[in-house]
Order: C-alpha cells, then structure tokens, then sequence
C-alpha cells in the first residue's frame, strides 16, 4: 500500500509531456499548377544588370499553355507546352495529392513543408544543362503586371555545360509558383556575368 501511495504521489508530481507538433496538411499541388486542359499563362521578361541596376525589358513574350491530357500506364498526366526565356519547354506531369512527378517518377513540384537536395526532373533542365538539384520550400510575397500572391519558390542550383568543356558554370534558377494562379516569376541568376533575368506574369487564362 505504502507502494502504491509513493507511486501515485510520484506520477502526480510528474509534468504531462508535451503533444507533438502537427504539421499542417498539404494543398494538393494542382492548386499551384492549375494543370487544366486550356490553361495558359503569358510572361514579360526583363535583364537586370547587377553591377548597374540597369534593366532592359525583352520585347518577345513568352507563353506556356496545358496542350492536353493523357494516359500512360493507366495514369493520368497533364502535358505543357510554350517557351520559357525563348527557349522551348515542355513537361509531361502527373499529379498525386501535394506533388506532382514527371512520367520517369521524378519530383517536379510539391506543396509540403519542404523537399530539399533531389535531382531536377529533365523536363525543368534549361538547355545545355549538365543536372541540377532542387528545393522547394515558402517563398516570398511577389508582386506582378498580374498581381500580388504568397509563393511557394522552387531553387536549383543548375551546372551547365561550357564551351572549353572543363569545370561547369554554375547558375541559381528559381521558380516562384502561386495558389489558384500556377507559375508566377521564373529567375535565372548568372553570378559569373552578374546578370539576373526575369520572367513575370503578365496575363492568365483559367478555366
């Protein structure tokens, strides 16, 4: 009895322990793709000189459009189409709950917490890209022709190929994607030319 009575005393005494911390639950990541079938987007892009201030905007506008959807191994995947800084992009995506992989199951984009140090899928590899490694995690607020949003900031740090073929250029890419929007500013950064390159949303067309 003398037992017991210690024991009970004891575990009165003792503090509770702390709950543990809930993460938030995950947006599915077609809140930021906006992955519908005639979806489109058309961005303004501008080079800023780093050493200056100086900024030229670019005449060409850049588009990306959801071409269309379609099967592969019984799983449904949106396909992207248009350019990006004047180069040619495409991307072929399926989306699972808060992330969306390419058709090799590579991580393309997800609205978790954060995901840092994967490879980049090939369909987000600019030309002359030898890899790069990604991560994604709260962006900032932004500001564009089309508006203001919170982010979620897709980086990576991308190694290009160069002409002498020895150590590659290294190169800071970011991806600042917004809820109910999809991709709102695509940043290339050079810091060998000091030279940061801009792509902004200027117009959307959702359904």
């Amino acid at each position: 009895m003398l037992l017991l009575m210690a024991f009970w005393a004891c575990s009165k005494d003792a503090p509770l322990s702390e709950p543990l911390p809930t993460l938030p639950p995950s947006v599915p990541a077609n809140q930021y793709l906006q992955l519908s079938p005639g979806n489109a987007w058309v961005y303004q892009s501008r080079n800023i000189n780093l050493q200056t201030g100086d900024t030229l905007s670019l005449s060409k506008l850049d588009s990306i459009r959801v071409a269309s959807d379609t099967f592969i191994d019984r799983a449904l995947y949106h396909v992207q189409k248009g350019t990006r800084l004047g180069a040619a992009f495409e991307s072929v995506l399926r989306v699972s709950g808060p992330e969306a992989v390419d058709t090799s199951g590579q991580l393309y984009f997800s609205t978790q917490i954060n995901k840092s140090n994967f490879s980049v899928p090939h369909s987000l590899l600019p030309e002359n890209a030898q890899s790069a490694t990604g991560s994604i995690d709260e962006g900032p607020v932004l500001t564009t022709a089309y508006g203001t949003y919170a982010t979620r900031a897709y980086s990576m740090e991308v190694a290009l190929y160069t002409p002498d073929g020895d150590n590659p250029e290294i190169r800071y890419d970011t991806l600042f994607f917004a809820q109910d929007v999809g991709l709102l500013r695509y940043v290339q950064h050079h810091p060998s030319h000091d030279l940061r390159v801009e792509m902004d949303l200027l117009r959307a067309y959702l359904r």
